[in-house]
């Protein structure tokens, strides 16, 4: 790489760093010497989050065996979801619409320890289905998928039973880790 190349990406990394951090409350220091180089230090803000995963589980930590209904009118989704839970174990029955859910949840014979239900879905949306999937079975823990951030609408699906509101894009590990958090919890 040539001296000035170099120089010009070691620009544009201090200035994308600077910018990123400074977005999140932190700071960025550049030390330069001929001699010794360069170095930039990235200082990012400390968060009270909380993580819906112990850093460090295990696969077989977020594994299980528990009943999981999926409700989302996307087959993509559906498709994707079933593989990642049934590669941990979990059996998967899927409802591509809200009104099939809860009818599978009326008809079914077992248990079904959690639903994961889409909040964006044509005719009976996710905040729609709730209701009559708590009404029909109180004991299923539910956790509401949502492309928006946390609004009214949110909270009152909260108070309307459901479990937990994940917000899209959701990364594998971080549902695992929650439907571990809510199963382990009841």
């Amino acid at each position: 790489m040539r001296a000035f190349d170099f120089v010009l990406l070691s620009l544009w990394v201090f200035n994308f760093s600077s910018n990123f951090s400074i977005f999140l409350g932190g700071a960025v220091d550049a030390d330069s010497n001929p001699a010794r180089g360069s170095t930039l230090s990235v200082y990012l803000p400390t968060t009270e989050l909380e993580l819906p995963f112990q850093l460090g589980q295990t696969q077989q930590e977020l594994a299980g065996t528990e009943t999981i209904l999926i409700i989302d009118d996307e087959e993509e989704i559906v498709e994707m979801l079933e593989q990642l839970l049934e590669m941990k174990g979990y059996p998967v029955i899927k409802a591509r619409t809200g009104q099939r859910g809860i009818d599978i949840a009326q008809n079914y014979n077992d248990i079904i320890h959690l639903a994961i239900l889409d909040m964006g879905m044509p005719g009976l949306s996710g905040a729609e289905t709730l209701p009559s999937l708590v009404e029909t079975r109180p004991d299923t823990q539910s956790i509401i998928c949502s492309g928006y951030g946390i609004d009214a609408e949110s909270q009152s699906l909260l108070c309307a039973g459901a479990t937990a509101i994940l917000h899209k894009p959701i990364k594998a590990t971080n549902l695992l880790g929650e439907i571990r958090r809510i199963i382990d919890s009841k």
